[in-house]
């Protein structure tokens, strides 16, 4: 009798948005991915509710698709940007862009036909970020500005705050 109830309350539990033990409070992860010109770009975050004070890594993996090698002429040593951006009067307006420091050597890499790479930042949620709206956080190749995948995260003040929204 106990496995048919835990074998339901299983089943009730996945099809819920609010499962602690599955996805946790947080939520699943997010997948953005779009293609341009043969190149993938996907973008990966643990979740979208963020609190601050986290460190937030964002996985960046570009893959090849064509038959030829790309070179990506980076304009600095940073060959992936990301990007926070904040709803505005006329548009989604930058906050801040990751990394904020880097070496102003430009370092073109290549990437092999049918290869990918992944990148990650570790980006952390500083109390500067606006709380309790949408926000925008894209990723980009340095050199390759025509495909900037993202999507919508909230920004949160405490995990109290995050949990509950979560339960929404």
């Amino acid at each position: 009798m106990r496995t048919a109830t835990a074998m339901v309350a299983a089943v009730l539990c996945l099809g819920t948005l609010g499962c602690a033990g599955a996805a946790g409070p947080k939520g699943p992860a997010e997948v953005w991915k779009d293609a341009r010109g043969g190149l993938v770009l996907q973008v990966r975050v643990p979740n979208r509710l963020v609190v601050r004070g986290e460190v937030l890594p964002v996985e960046v993996t570009a893959v090849n698709r064509t038959r030829e090698d790309m070179i990506i002429r980076a304009d600095s040593g940073a060959l992936v940007y990301v990007t926070l951006w904040r709803r505005g009067a006329v548009g989604w307006e930058e906050i801040k862009r990751f990394p904020e420091t880097t070496v102003l050597k430009a370092r073109p890499w290549k990437l092999s036909a049918g290869r990918s790479h992944t990148f990650t930042l570790n980006v952390r949620v500083s109390p500067d970020w606006p709380t309790n709206e949408p926000l925008r956080l894209t990723a980009e190749l340095n050199g390759r500005p025509e495909l900037r995948v993202g999507g919508v995260i909230t920004v949160f003040a405490t995990r109290q705050e995050r949990d509950r929204a979560s339960i929404y």
